[in-house]
């Protein structure tokens, strides 16, 4: 499971399933429980679907952000409407953000209702090498591996 922020502001992101199947434009996807708190602020979605080659993406932008400190790390989900997040620096000092947003769908009587939770919070440093770590463990876990 990948947990990243503090005990009032974080993002918790945890494979379910994956898909198997080599040779497939979706080899290598999870599902994923995405788990958001911004201070009183909570959602959670256990259906969204993380492509294997942007999970690939995402672990290659975040190794050149622990090793230059300068870039930006971009995930969305398959539905970009239910889950993006990037990580960027925000000083030159080391300090770190997330921004983070989570949505789905409900039905409420005849309607069908977008629902969003979205914001950011900062990072400390020395969580981006276990930020790293998580994700690439999430990409064996996609790939059959773990």
């Amino acid at each position: 499971m990948i947990r990243l922020g503090s005990d009032l502001e974080f993002l918790e992101l945890e494979g379910l399933e994956h898909t198997p199947c080599e040779g497939v434009a979706t080899a290598g996807s999870v599902r994923a429980r995405v788990t958001v708190q911004l201070l009183s602020f909570y959602g959670s979605h256990s259906g969204v679907w993380l492509l294997g080659h942007d999970l690939d993406d995402f672990v290659a932008q975040l190794r050149k952000l622990v090793d230059t400190r300068k870039e930006t790390a971009r995930l969305e989900s398959m539905d970009p409407s239910e889950f993006q997040l990037e990580l960027r620096p925000i000083d030159r000092v080391g300090h770190y953000e997330a921004s983070v947003r989570l949505g789905t769908y409900q039905y409420s009587g005849p309607t069908y209702w977008q629902t969003t939770l979205s914001g950011g919070f900062e990072i400390a440093p020395d969580q981006l090498p276990h930020i790293l770590l998580a994700v690439e463990e999430l990409l064996a876990f996609g790939r059959g591996e773990a």
